[in-house]
């Protein structure tokens, strides 16, 4: 049970492992911790990903997700204008899917809602998962956020096709067509390759410059706006004096970005029913 007692500021805490005086001595580093419920198979596969087989393309998971997020984080810190492209993309993506994600989930519930004299409740897990969530930037949590509202949707739209009030072929066709647009979105980072470069090297158009333009053409023209730093992610890290990497961290970042590259492609026909197994509802 956790102890709401509060000391006063100043005053020794009982057990403290570093005693003295109390004007000499600083509280520790803040720590905490997220759990995330996932009460259907598709939510989860979104969650872990796929990795790539011969017959199967790769899908980028929650966690790779997160993970390409924050080199790219780390990027704009170091002033790449292309990485805070990146960013701006990848929250407006988020947000307009998880728009979408509940608009949907709304509708249903009013559907469920207006049958009278009859109490539809949602159908849920007796089992649900329970996973830790630890990410380096808010878009890992944001991704997150995402995949709570699509495992909400599958489960409002199962009980709605359970009970009669939607075609099965339709409901499935709605919960893959919102499943597609999360791997879109959790694929998006790959477009962002590192070159280390930054809005100096853009200005003055040099071969670092021209290298980095070819590289990441699949992201657009890179704005005005967002060149000269006017216009950036609501979540954007400060930007620091930028510091050119070693050679030994630009070739696992490198790396890292071509196996991502190489392993995902455009998997709007993939579809995940059989490799998890079915959601239903009892």
């Amino acid at each position: 049970m956790m102890n709401d007692t509060v000391a006063r500021p100043g005053t020794p805490v009982s057990g403290a492992a570093n005693p003295g005086p109390a004007e000499t001595r600083h509280p520790g580093r803040l720590r905490g911790e997220a759990m995330m419920t996932i009460q259907t198979r598709k939510a989860q596969a979104l969650f872990h990903g796929r990795r790539r087989t011969e017959d199967r393309e790769a899908i980028i998971g929650l966690a790779r997700f997160a993970s390409l997020s924050h080199l790219i984080w780390q990027a704009a810190a170091a002033d790449d204008p292309f990485a805070d492209w990146m960013l701006l993309q990848i929250e407006t993506t988020l947000s307009d899917t998880h728009g979408a994600i509940r608009e949907a989930v709304g509708a249903y519930q009013e559907r469920l809602s207006a049958i009278p004299a009859i109490e539809i409740e949602v159908a849920y897990s007796v089992e649900p998962v329970r996973v830790p969530l630890s990410f380096s930037t808010v878009y890992g949590y944001q991704g997150a956020y995402l995949l709570t509202d699509f495992d909400e949707l599958v489960r409002t739209v199962l009980t709605a096709m359970h009970v009669g009030l939607e075609p099965r072929g339709t409901g499935r066709e709605l919960i893959e067509r919102h499943a597609r647009a999360i791997r879109r979105t959790f694929l998006l980072p790959t477009r962002w390759k590192y070159k280390g470069v930054t809005r100096e090297d853009v200005e003055q158009m040099n071969a670092r410059a021209l290298d980095a333009i070819a590289a990441m053409a699949s992201m657009g023209e890179l704005p005005a706006a967002v060149l000269a730093g006017e216009r950036r992610a609501n979540h954007a890290p400060e930007i620091r004096k930028p510091t050119r990497p070693t050679t030994t961290d630009a070739a696992e970042v490198g790396a890292s970005a071509a196996d991502d590259e190489a392993d995902a492609g455009d998997d709007d026909g993939a579809s995940e029913a059989g490799a998890v197994g079915e959601d239903r509802p009892e």
